[in-house]
Parts: structure tokens; C-alpha cells; sequence
């Protein structure tokens, strides 16, 4: 389940839920800046909503929106690799 900004439409935050309909994991956005006229969350936490201090913190410093990803980037072998644009 995701919450924005209502006037910018820029992520708050993101629930997940497992198969029960139980929250599992809660994704918080903050830390915004505006990049090519669109509001970007600069930091992302992930905290374990059934393991008490299970966090994982990740915080952009180069947010570049112009630049293509190719579709083979999006490929299952891809993302657990990862890939990089020419």
C-alpha cells in the first residue's frame, strides 16, 4: 500500500504485505529533492515490521532521470546481477 504527497505525488510510503494480508515490511521516503521538475525521495528505509531492528538504508547521491535503461536491464539475470547502460 503506498501514501504520496498530495500535491507532488512523491512516495511517503510503501507497505508490504505477505499472503495473510499481514504487514511485513514498511518502506519510508524522505529526504526530497527536485530533479528535471520531479520530487525524488533521496533517502529510502526498509525496517522488518516482525523482526525488531532489521533495517536497511540506502541514500541516492546521483539521481540521473534523462539517461535510457534498456529493456534487457529488466531481465530476471539482470537484477541479481545488475546491469549497466552503455
Amino acid at each position: 500500500m503506498f501514501t504520496v504527497h498530495p500535491a507532488s505525488f512523491a512516495p511517503l510510503t510503501l507497505t508490504y504485505f505477505d499472503q495473510r494480508d499481514t504487514a511485513v515490511r514498511r518502506m519510508t521516503f524522505s529526504e526530497f529533492t527536485r530533479v528535471d521538475g520531479r520530487t525524488i525521495p533521496e533517502r529510502f528505509e526498509v525496517v522488518d515490521l516482525l523482526k525488531e531492528g532489521y533495517r536497511t538504508t540506502a541514500i541516492w547521491t546521483d539521481i540521473d532521470t534523462v539517461t535510457p535503461v534498456p529493456d534487457r536491464c529488466f531481465s530476471e539475470a539482470a537484477l541479481e546481477r545488475g546491469c549497466r547502460s552503455p
